[in-house]
């Protein structure tokens, strides 16, 4: 079990407030790692003087500012009501300046500017948790570094007031602490935050030397202005929250007729699954797998799905592959039929497995013009693709973030949802010569007939990709008919012949974090055993 060097800052107003502002003027929050690095700074030259800091706090500081932690923060939201200030602009030195050459008369109040402020409000906790992870369990600095973080003054601007302190916990004590955990990610995702490397409090001395310089004398008496340089010695990382979810890589397509002329229009009850086998017989390509760097072994993995070799039992594809999702479209005739399904006329691509978005951008390339052929008929070509960009109001129906999403086509459970036959003795209990059941145990048999179907539509979040805090805390509804207008019952759907005993349903859901807040979630989001060939597709609803 490994130790976590725990810093706990607590904001001391009664109703807990943030100012601090991120690099793009715009809230900060949670309170950056720099940020947090830079106030234990500042309360170390409160505690030990010049030749005592290189001797205590400075070997501290340098062992931290190398390692990036875990933040734990309470939720926070702008709040609805702000305040006016009047604060010195940035012109502040120039009166600095000014009273170097004598003009006593210049007033700081002639640089006062309106300042418009609309805090953030720290909504259920007042603690942030900055969590290090210990190497070997042990921190060398660990008596130094609890006296400058109990120096701490405050947090973000000069009225956030602050204290602090410090301790050594187990994991399992860290994963009790309240606060929504923000964790560094490898994708662009999240809130973009700096933090400190090897070099930063270097950097902030070297900046402090040139704030006391900036003003100096040249030869003949007068005053010369130094700016003072911003401090580089830092990096950008972004942290992430369990239900944070990245947007997906894609690229759609028109279907258009084999000459181009207007589109080709699919019927998405009975046809969604040709369109997505003729989308993957055109990824399948000789041309295309060879450019792609597919050999005979991976290609069928990648672009087929298939994980076994010829002629073997089919098995899972544990790695990268490609999805193929014909996308009907939504509301083509005007306001009045806003939310009416219609017939398939565009398609997405997309890579389930963590493949990088360049790899995907290859592929689209390749399949630009690819024609569509039918297997049915001796490889006739009978569509054409064509790049649809991602702002095509259909294509932004099924990629958006939207806290609430719908399917289009019905999501086939990723398992039997009545293994131990609760429907048929709901179905027998009608029958005269069947044993009666009573009420009682009907709603029984029926309460666990609707929970293992939730179960399995979790389970299907989860195989999706989707955070475990996602899969637990979403909002679901089900039913055999659609909850979409141009939508049929779920059993009326063309579906694969392997996955007939598997139960297929219309599902809405609603993302949502353990608190309840809404949470948007941007798509492509297609679930359950059909989510590779555009059963279980869901639109955003708004």
């Amino acid at each position: 079990m490994n130790s976590v060097l725990c810093f706990t800052v607590r904001f001391l107003d009664a109703l807990p407030r943030f100012h601090g502002r991120g690099d793009d003027a715009g809230p900060e929050w949670p309170p950056s790692p720099l940020r947090f690095f830079q106030a234990l700074v500042a309360a170390s030259t409160r505690q030990w003087l010049e030749d005592e800091f290189c001797k205590y706090p400075e070997p501290a500081l340098k062992w931290l500012e190398t390692i990036s932690p875990v933040v734990l923060a309470p939720h926070a939201s702008v709040a609805s009501v702000g305040y006016r200030m009047y604060v010195p602009s940035n012109s502040g030195d120039l009166m600095t300046n000014a009273w170097a050459r004598g003009d006593l008369d210049a007033s700081m109040a002639s640089v006062r500017v309106e300042k418009d402020v609309r805090p953030l409000l720290l909504t259920d906790g007042d603690a942030v948790h900055f969590l290090y992870t210990l190497t070997g369990g042990v921190c060398p600095y660990f008596d130094v570094l609890t006296k400058a973080v109990r120096s701490i003054t405050h947090l973000g601007w000069g009225v956030d007031m602050a204290g602090g302190d410090a301790r050594i916990i187990t994991d399992s004590q860290a994963s009790e602490l309240s606060g929504e955990r923000w964790e560094p990610a490898t994708e662009i995702i999240g809130r973009a935050l700096r933090v400190p490397v090897a070099g930063t409090l270097q950097g902030l001395v070297d900046r402090y030397r040139a704030y006391l310089g900036r003003l100096s004398r040249d030869a003949s008496g007068r005053t010369i202005f130094k700016p003072v340089p911003s401090l580089t010695a830092f990096r950008v990382v972004h942290y992430r929250r369990a239900t944070d979810v990245a947007a997906p890589a894609f690229q759609a397509f028109s279907i258009l007729k084999p000459n181009g002329s207007d589109y080709m229009r699919f019927d998405p009850i009975r046809k969604t699954m040709i369109v997505a086998g003729m989308l993957r017989h055109a990824a399948g390509n000789e041309r295309i797998a060879r450019a792609l760097g597919c050999t005979p072994e991976t290609a069928p993995g990648f672009i087929h799905g298939h994980g076994e070799s010829r002629g073997e039992p089919h098995a899972v594809v544990t790695g990268p592959r490609l999805a193929y999702l014909p996308l009907p479209s939504i509301g083509s005739r005007g306001p009045e039929s806003a939310h009416l399904i219609r017939g398939i006329r565009r398609a997405l691509i997309t890579v389930v497995g963590g493949e990088s978005e360049a790899r995907l951008r290859q592929i689209a390339r390749l399949l630009s013009s690819a024609a569509l052929e039918d297997e049915h008929d001796n490889g006739k070509e009978i569509a054409l693709l064509s790049f649809l960009p991602a702002a095509d109001p259909t294509v932004r129906r099924y990629t958006e973030a939207s806290a609430k999403w719908s399917t289009v086509t019905p999501v086939i459970l990723p398992g039997y949802d009545d293994p131990r036959q609760y429907r048929s003795r709901l179905r027998d209990a009608r029958d005269e010569n069947a044993a009666r059941i009573d009420a009682h145990q009907r709603q029984e048999l029926t309460a666990k007939l609707d929970k293992r179907v939730e179960n399995l539509i979790r389970k299907s979040i989860r195989q999706a990709g989707f955070s475990e805090e996602l899969a637990e805390n979403a909002r679901i509804e089900w039913q055999n008919a659609g909850f979409r207008p141009g939508t049929v019952a779920a059993t009326k759907y063309a579906f694969p012949k392997v996955l007939q005993r598997f139960r297929r349903l219309h599902v809405r859901i609603g993302w949502q974090d353990a608190a309840g807040r809404s949470i948007e979630v941007p798509g492509p989001i297609c679930l359950g055993a059909g989510r590779f060939v555009g059963l279980g597709l869901f639109a955003a609803e708004y």
